[in-house]
């Protein structure tokens, strides 16, 4: 039995005690046992493989309306005490395990505790909280990195805004030339601790030089790859999709001259909640011009369209949540275009930004309101828009999971990479090899990459598609002649471990970053 003492309260008094768990890691094969050591800090550490090394010396951390009382000396014994201070309010308790012997961990009660994961199975530390009254237990996932994650959709909420003190320095302030944010995603917004990775709207307002944003897990080496690009006085767009790092944080990098950054989260991934992905040979379901999937018309300024997606273009009633490829086309004026479910109240979030006269894409993932529908708002000016379905979450379990991976760039037509070495010419594709690649195994049945279109030498777009079947009618990408524009891309592979990108016009430059896979 765990040691419990007895408290005289002024109000509420927990006393806690820490189960420490031994953990023994599967390899994905099941044939050998490996580990390594690892340090479970505030916000739990995802990714990791191996056994925890402990100590007795644990250092909790409150927030709320409490105040903490002394710990006492490293290894006299593991209770904290807090008090709470009125108003009375939950008390959140985070723990810091720091070195110590490996193996297994005599506990309060001189057993032992082991816990087992695999590729399907998450790993957790497990806090035992004694409350006057009760007890209350609470399991903290630390996962692995064989460990696949189901994703969760969330109303569109902003984490970021360098212009205003929503960052992380809790001042306003353009991100200088080189600057990085390390930016707070786990266990903040409503992102719970055990989120692996992160879906969100990043948007460059105003950069007074051309230049890029490179977003990726923090504590890993900054990745040679690029999520937005940009040239002076642009607002521009694109979602990302990154593995969260080490304290539950995503670094952004910023290069070319001084710029405002904002994250809207649309979503996240875990490996203890979600749905599935299944994707589809991109289909056309939206395009105001031609009367596909809404009346045909110009959207209104301050006007929406609400598009119908379960039981339409291979989308069935259970799904949760879909990607769409939106494109506006030739708005009336800058502004810009939020997507969200249908049904709730639209959030202070966009997922496309333009001036009048683009045609800018972005990928969007957005969870699906009642009726089955999402709606798409248009700020100002008049506009066309299309979209393209790509895929869909639903609880079906046969469906599959997300694995991310550090970005790495997989495809570049300038320097060869990905096995082609001059710039696609006007309607012709070329087949990007995706299994037995960049750490993306043969099991894999979609990838998540950034691409970006360089230098066109005439407007066009991109389609990017599983190879093996007919190129769809749908764009991936849309671009003028000298752009440099990227956009994500959420694809299925081809049966032969391949996808294919077609250029429409002109000659382009293509750039593809990989940043993770379904299996």
């Amino acid at each position: 039995m765990i040691k419990t003492r007895t408290f005289r309260t002024l109000g509420i008094l927990i006393a806690l005690a820490v189960y420490l768990l031994s953990i023994a890691t599967i390899s994905p094969a099941g044939a050998e046992t490996a580990s390594v050591p690892v340090t479970v800090t505030a916000a739990p550490t995802t990714g990791l493989t191996g056994t925890i090394n402990y100590t007795a010396d644990f250092s909790p951390t409150v927030s709320g309306k409490c105040t903490p009382t002394a710990l006492g000396s490293a290894g006299a014994d593991a209770f904290k005490t807090v008090q709470a201070v009125s108003p009375y309010s939950t008390a959140t308790l985070t723990f810091k395990v720091g070195k110590g012997s490996s193996g297994s961990f005599n506990l309060q009660s001189g057993g032992t505790s082991t816990v087992q994961c695999d590729e399907t199975h998450a790993c957790k530390l497990t806090l035992l909280l004694q409350v006057a009254g009760g007890t209350v237990f609470q399991s903290f996932p630390l996962g692995w990195d064989g460990m696949g994650a189901r994703f969760n959709p969330v109303t569109p909420i902003r984490i970021l805004d360098t212009r205003t003190t929503n960052n992380p320095s809790g001042v306003a302030g353009r991100v200088a030339d080189g600057g990085t944010i390390d930016l707070q995603v786990a266990g903040a917004n409503g992102i719970p601790v055990d989120a692996t990775a992160v879906v969100m709207n990043v948007t460059a307002v105003l950069p007074t030089g051309a230049g890029f944003v490179t977003v990726w897990p923090r504590g890993v080496t900054k990745p040679l790859a690029s999520n937005l690009n940009f040239v002076p006085g642009d607002v521009v767009p694109n979602l990302v999709t990154v593995g969260i790092g080490s304290n539950g944080q995503v670094s952004l990098f910023h290069k070319g001259g001084v710029n405002d950054l904002l994250a809207d989260v649309v979503g996240y991934y875990s490996p203890v909640s979600g749905d599935y992905f299944t994707p589809v040979t991109p289909v056309r379901a939206l395009d105001t011009r031609a009367g596909t999937g809404v009346t045909a018309g110009r959207v209104a300024q301050g006007g929406e369209v609400a598009l119908q997606v379960t039981n339409a273009n291979s989308v069935p009633a259970n799904a949760t949540g879909v990607v769409l490829n939106v494109t506006a086309v030739t708005p009336e004026a800058a502004g810009f275009v939020t997507v969200y479910p249908n049904g709730v109240n639209r959030p202070l979030a966009s997922n496309l930004n333009f001036v009048a006269g683009d045609v800018v894409p972005n990928l969007v993932i957005v969870g699906i309101g009642s009726g089955g529908k999402v709606n798409l708002f248009n700020a100002i000016g008049t506009i066309d828009l299309v979209a393209d379905v790509v895929g869909y979450y639903s609880p079906d379990n046969t469906a599959k999971q997300f694995y991310p991976v550090t970005p790495v760039r997989a495809l570049d037509t300038r320097d060869g990479t990905g096995g082609t070495s001059t710039p696609v010419a006007q309607g012709t594709s070329i087949d990007l090899t995706i299994r037995g690649t960049n750490s993306i195994p043969a099991g894999a049945s979609a990838i998540i990459m950034n691409t970006t279109a360089v230098l066109p030498t005439a407007d066009s777009f991109l389609t990017v598609w599983p190879n093996g079947v007919t190129r769809p009618l749908a764009s991936t990408l849309n671009y003028a002649a000298g752009d440099v524009v990227p956009n994500l891309v959420q694809v299925g592979i081809g049966s032969n471990g391949k996808v294919s990108l077609f250029n429409a016009s002109g000659s382009v430059d293509l750039v593809a970053d990989l940043t993770g896979y379904f299996a």
